[in-house]
């Protein structure tokens, strides 16, 4: 049985002075002069069950929540190591690798008809790389939904 202030209270626990007062505001503590004291037995309880919210925790639920999620990260294992998932970066690399291939084979594509058809003006080679270039721009900035786009920036 020990009596202890509001001020040592609040050195044992952290909580505020003014914290301590409203949660123990129900308590009658003992006047000693101008400190109010409060039996430790009574005051420790109420403090740290306020701070949980005005519901405790169901230990049963807990171990629920726990095994749920247990469970998700050993799925989560054993797709890695059965190679059916795969980390996000490496997605993005592979990803960006092959776009960028894509890219180089629409745009050499106007440079090996010339050589195929040197009897074309050259109009229709600049006109053709022309349309390429606008698809790729196209697909560069119109390429994913903007939810999608958002969701990815988010990610990343």
């Amino acid at each position: 049985m020990s009596l202890e202030s509001m001020n040592r209270l609040s050195d044992m626990t952290g909580f505020s002075p003014r914290t301590i007062k409203g949660r123990l505001e129900r308590l009658s503590g003992i006047r000693e002069g101008a400190a109010l004291l409060y039996e430790t037995r009574d005051a420790l309880p109420l403090l740290y069950k306020a701070d949980l919210g005005p519901k405790l925790f169901d230990l049963e639920q807990e171990r629920a929540r726990l095994s749920h999620h247990q469970a998700n990260r050993e799925a989560l294992k054993e797709g890695i190591e059965r190679g059916e998932l795969v980390p996000a970066q490496e997605v993005i690399e592979l990803g960006a690798v092959t776009i960028a291939a894509a890219r180089a084979k629409i745009l050499a594509i106007s440079s090996k008809l010339r050589g195929r058809f040197p009897t074309l003006p050259p109009e229709a080679f600049d006109a053709l790389e022309q349309l390429h270039h606008e698809a790729l721009t196209e697909l560069g900035s119109d390429g994913l939904h903007a939810d999608l786009r958002a969701r990815l920036d988010r990610s990343l």
